[in-house]
């Protein structure tokens, strides 16, 4: 029996393990990380632009609201390019796609997730890293874990659900007698 989630039960709990996953990782934490010196922002978004979360360090230019158009053009920048990818003959690969647009220490990576089938994109804005190939490596290692535990979470039943689903299934042992209740226990013994 799987149970959907509700659409913004799940764009909340997308938010709380995004925001964690940011604030409890070392590297991400640009005051515990004294080796990579980071202007960044990370952004989580839904596949219509909505954005779920942000967390950002260091932008100078960036306007109040700026962040929310930021949402919407990760998405829109996702969907271009998998529009793109489209006139390209299609075959089977196992390789999950991420989108990059970099130099040597400035740039742009979007990672896609997938949660109770829904589309949901991470995306990193950075500048001044010393080394944009570990951000990278961290970036998908951050959507894989935050992907992967909402998956799990989602599959395990929550207590509410299990107690309530045993309230309407009845009674475990209907019309049972004492004589029969100790014959089931007489083995046990403490």
């Amino acid at each position: 029996m799987k149970t959907e989630i509700k659409r913004s039960d799940l764009g909340q709990k997308l938010k709380e393990s995004f925001l964690l996953e940011i604030k409890a990782d070392p590297f991400f934490n640009s005051k515990k990380n004294a080796n990579e010196k980071l202007a960044t922002g990370f952004f989580l978004c839904r596949q219509d632009g909505q954005l779920l979360g942000f967390e950002v360090d260091s932008f100078k230019h960036l306007m109040p609201k700026d962040e929310y158009s930021i949402g919407a053009l990760l998405a829109g920048l996702w969907q271009a390019s998998e529009a793109l990818l489209s006139f390209l003959p299609k075959k089977a690969s196992s390789d999950a796609f991420r989108l990059s647009f970099d130099t040597t220490d400035t740039g742009l990576f979007i990672y896609p997730m997938c949660v109770d089938n829904q589309s949901f994109y991470l995306g990193i804005l950075f500048s001044e890293s010393i080394n944009p190939a570990l951000l990278k490596n961290k970036g998908r290692q951050l959507a894989q874990k935050i992907e992967t535990k909402l998956t799990l979470e989602e599959k395990i039943p929550a207590k509410d659900t299990l107690i309530s689903s045993r309230k309407t299934e009845g009674r475990l042992f209907d019309n049972i007698s004492d004589e029969e209740m100790n014959r089931i226990f007489s083995s046990v013994t403490l």
